[in-house]
């Protein structure tokens, strides 16, 4: 088995592999808002087996974390709305808000992402003029 912190692999050769996996996990996430619990399932499986490697740095961390946790409770919530849905509009009441959260935390990821800003705290905000 191969280390990950061999001293012939590079920074900018992890940096760009962690990249390509933030891509791929956000994208998974996407289109989790369409087909849902397949690839939800498959950024989560991304972003824990991503555990085993040496984190390349905190900005990357953070975005794993931040994907984790967004999927993770949105698949809590999802199943909550399940077990309400023989109730009829409760389900809904429950899924739908949980759906548009997720939605927002999808979008806002990727964003920050491509800026290069950690995903949560006021990375939206413009910064304050001088």
């Amino acid at each position: 088995m191969e280390s990950n912190t061999s001293p012939t692999s590079s920074v900018p050769q992890e940096r760009e592999r962690a990249e390509k996996r933030a891509r791929i996990a956000y994208v998974a996430m996407a289109t989790g808002l369409v087909f849902y619990i397949v690839t939800i399932w498959l950024q989560v499986f991304i972003d824990t087996r991503h555990s085993r490697i040496v984190s390349i740095d905190a900005f990357s961390e953070r975005h794993r974390h931040w994907r984790l946790r967004s999927s993770l409770v949105f698949l809590l919530w999802s199943a909550f709305a399940f077990l309400l849905f023989p109730f009829g509009l409760l389900g809904w009441l429950v899924f739908v808000p949980a759906w548009v959260w997720y939605a927002y935390r999808v979008i806002r990821g990727m964003l920050t992402y491509r800026a290069g800003r950690p995903p949560s705290g006021p990375a939206l905000t413009a910064p304050a003029s001088a």
